[in-house]
Formats: C-alpha cells, structure tokens, sequence
C-alpha cells in the first residue's frame, strides 16, 4: 500500500508555529515600546526616578545626568544609569500586547478565510 503524505503541516505544529511567532513579536514590541519610550522631567529630584515603557511603565532608571531643565529624556545606558526592573508590569505589557497581536492573527485568518469563500 503506498501511503500519500499531505505537504500541509498539522494543526497542532502550526499553533506550535503561531504562539512562538507571536511570543517573539511580544518581546521584541515591549522592548521597542521601552527604547522609544520619552519622559519629560521639570525636576532635578524626578530624574533620580524615571519610569519608563508602555504601555505599564516597568523599567525605573536613576539618570543621574543633570541637564537643563525641563528636559525630555528617555532609556539611557544601563550600566551608567541604576535601573530597575518591576516584573509585575513587564508581564501585564506582556499579556496586554500578546492579546492584542493573538487578536490581530486571528481576525487576519477569519479575513483569509472568508476571501477564500468567496472564489
């Protein structure tokens, strides 16, 4: 008996393939939101606290710079400035924008779908 493998990948490895693409958008959007991220500072004694990233700030960086105020500043190097990392946020940021592009891969299937219907 010949057996006819289909060229079509299971199901199960494409939602494999989909959760990993998407987890990869995730991360590289929350870090792209962080380094695009500008906090304006009226006061020398707030830029020992900037909190920086979105759309939950996560990231508190001391920027012990002393500009002239006021001054719009964003992330600057981690290893001159102390940074601190809150993971509660960082996790929400990342739930928040995974339902967002999880949202967005599905509707784009529901549209392909349907154009196929069409023809």
């Amino acid at each position: 008996m010949i057996s006819v493998r289909s060229t079509e990948p299971r199901p199960s490895s494409r939602l494999s393939i989909t959760i990993a693409v998407i987890a990869a958008l995730d991360l590289t959007l929350i870090v792209v939101l962080l380094l695009i991220d500008k906090v304006q500072v009226k006061a020398p004694e707030e830029l020992a606290g900037v909190g920086l990233g979105m759309p939950l700030t996560w990231v508190t960086q001391d920027q012990g710079i002393d500009p002239p105020l006021p001054w719009r500043t964003r992330f600057l190097s981690p290893w001159e400035n102390p940074t601190t990392v809150e993971w509660v946020p960082f996790v929400c940021n990342a739930v928040i924008i995974a339902l967002l592009l999880a949202g967005a891969w599905f509707w784009l299937q529901k549209m392909r779908v349907r154009r196929k219907s069409h023809f």
